[in-house]
């Protein structure tokens, strides 16, 4: 029999039966339609979503328009001045793209530099653009993962980007004070003749000396730049207010120039701007006495206690390193936790209505720290005149996973975590107990759900959801790198954060040895290496990979239970844990879906 060279698929209604699961021998009932993340058909079942096709089809992906697939994004508007930095002159009109600009000057100027040039050419966009937005490390490298761009060198992320079929990308101050722009059709800029007009306005002074800053106009962009002057000559020049400001009261105070440039630590300052003293250290600045820090804390000590009992850095990110007073005390088996001694941090008390926060020492946890809270209300320990409200906070634990016990701590951990995070805390396990006992999910999950945690019909555990999207993205970039063994390293990372991920669940981990474990990354390591794309997709998906192990795993639970339902379950328990109580359910998709 020929084979038709164009398959006509059958129409598929809502109401239609399906056949699913590994052996095809549980019903389904079609009740709508969707697409996956890569443009692929999904059936809404009442078993859950289906995949319509187990391969996934190239073209349907190729397809799908990148606003898509990435979701956040800047519109720059049509006038939008941008600075191209270059080491070649070349005619206004036959710049090619991919091309970098900034809206700031000194930015393209510095990239310019680095190429041993010293070539500014302005442009101005003569139409709207829409543009990837990437605001920090974390979503720079998922952009790189979802659309295969290899982060090298600049020429390797502007073929990657103009590869992707992908406009460029916005990443806003990547070279403070500017802006890090990407256009790969440069068709959307103009060369514009530089007609500016500038507007002189007195700052202020203090005795010859004089603080003045100047609006520059160059069409529609406006530049202020700050001019210290003595009388009327120009001593120094800066686009920074902070910088003008304090060099202008140094100077005022009769110190010179060249003292004020001794100052300033030249160590690690990049050749080209060795010349210029009004350029400052940020690590110098937050330490000078006259300057106010520019890296401030986002939270503050309950000004309640005395501060000489706390160590605290700006950020939770170095919690492992912060010490609180014991003021109670509890003994570890360690020695820790006595009565005044300088414990370790793991819960912090955060204020639901206002900046302030109460670390609390590991020897004064009792109650998640309450106790202390409630003891600091009624003794003299807290600074004369100013009062606790123990009301006020709800605690996190910083190092460690937390717990929710009942629905009415949901609003108040929805505003803990989301200043938790925005303090520099870590995403943690929350464990469900009481009426949530059984339920588990990531502190970001949480707010994502925005606290709707109960797990829906046709849905698994969120660990387990997260998993299984761990273990999709690490099959991409296989299949990937099957194609390109030049994208092994984006394999590689996208093994190591599964291997990550299981390390910190404990459930999971306890599946294999603290060998093995240990042993995974060195794995990883050689593969990508020796570019051995084979051995990686081995390691996980093989019979004896990591994938497949947990799946057994699962699958011998539910023998278990099956055997013996009215027997208690530990493994079983945890395994609900992860994958929700459906277990059925968690074997199909981890079968179905690799």
């Amino acid at each position: 029999m020929k084979a038709k060279e164009i398959f006509d698929p059958p129409s598929i209604e809502v109401g239609d039966n399906l056949l699913i699961g590994k052996f095809k021998n549980k019903k389904a009932v079609v009740k709508g339609f969707s697409k996956d993340d890569h443009n692929q058909p999904v059936l809404k079942t009442d078993k859950g979503d289906v995949k319509l096709f187990k391969p996934r089809l190239p073209k349907l992906e190729e397809a799908l328009s990148w606003t898509r697939q990435w979701r956040p994004k800047i519109i720059l508007k049509k006038g939008t001045i941008l600075y191209h930095g270059t080491a070649q002159d070349f005619e206004d009109n036959d710049i090619s793209g991919p091309a970098w600009f900034s809206t700031n000057r000194d930015v393209a100027l510095k990239f310019a530099q680095r190429h041993g040039g010293n070539i500014v050419k302005t442009y101005k966009l003569n139409k709207n653009i829409t543009l990837p937005l990437i605001e920090n490390s974390k979503q720079f490298n998922n952009f790189c993962e979802m659309f295969y761009i290899q982060p090298y060198s600049a020429e390797d992320m502007s073929d990657g980007v103009q590869n992707a079929d992908l406009p460029g990308w916005y990443i806003p101050d990547n070279y403070k004070p500017g802006d890090d722009i990407l256009i790969c059709d440069v068709s959307v800029v103009s060369p514009m003749d530089i007609i500016q007009e500038e507007k002189v306005i007195k700052y202020k002074s203090i005795g010859n000396y004089s603080l003045q800053h100047v609006e520059i106009e160059v069409g529609p962009f406006t530049r202020t730049k700050y001019f210290i002057k003595k009388g009327n000559k120009t001593i120094t020049t800066t686009d920074n207010p902070f910088y003008a400001e304090f060099v202008f009261r140094e100077l005022a105070s009769g110190k010179k120039l060249k003292d004020i440039a001794q100052q300033i630590p030249n160590k690690n300052r990049p050749d080209w701007e060795k010349d210029i003293p009004w350029k400052i250290e940020e690590n110098w600045l937050i330490n000078h006495k006259n300057i106010k820090e520019s890296i401030t804390p986002k939270f503050i000590l309950d000004p309640a206690l005395d501060p000489s009992k706390y160590i605290m850095t700006n950020s939770l990110r170095d919690v492992h390193k912060w010490r609180a007073y014991t003021y109670v005390g509890q003994e570890m088996r360690d020695g820790s936790g006595k009565q005044g001694s300088m414990g370790k941090v793991g819960y912090v008390m955060i204020s639901l209505s206002s900046n302030k926060i109460i670390p609390i020492a590991i020897g004064d946890e009792h109650h998640r720290g309450y106790n202390l809270l409630w003891d600091l209300t009624k003794t003299k320990k807290k600074r004369k005149g100013l009062e606790i409200n123990p009301n006020e906070y709800f605690p996190i634990y910083a190092i460690g996973n937390n717990y929710i016990y009942s629905k009415k701590e949901i609003p108040k951990y929805l505003i803990a975590i989301r200043k938790y995070f925005s303090y520099g805390g870590s995403n943690t396990i929350l464990y469900g107990s009481s009426d949530y006992r059984g339920l588990s999910l990531t502190l970001k999950q949480f707010l994502d759900l925005n606290g709707d945690i109960d797990i829906k019909p046709g849905q698994i555990g969120h660990i387990g959801q997260l998993l299984l999207e761990k273990f999709s993205i690490l099959a991409n970039a296989l299949a990937r790198a099957r194609q390109n063994l030049n994208l092994i390293n984006i394999a590689g990372k996208a093994a190591l954060e599964v291997v990550k991920f299981i390390e910190n669940i404990t459930s999971l981990s306890n599946l294999f040895s603290d060998k093995e474990i240990e042993d995974w990354t060195k794995m990883i390591q050689h593969y990508v290496d020796n570019e051995d794309e084979n051995g990686l997709s081995q390691m996980f998906f093989s019979f004896t990979g990591i994938k497949t192990r947990i799946h057994h795993n699962l699958k011998e639970i539910q023998k278990s239970l099956l055997a013996n339902p009215d027997d208690y379950n530990f493994e079983a328990d945890n395994a609900k844990r992860i994958w929700g109580n459906d277990l059925n359910l968690a074997i199909d998709m981890l079968t179905d879906q690799f």
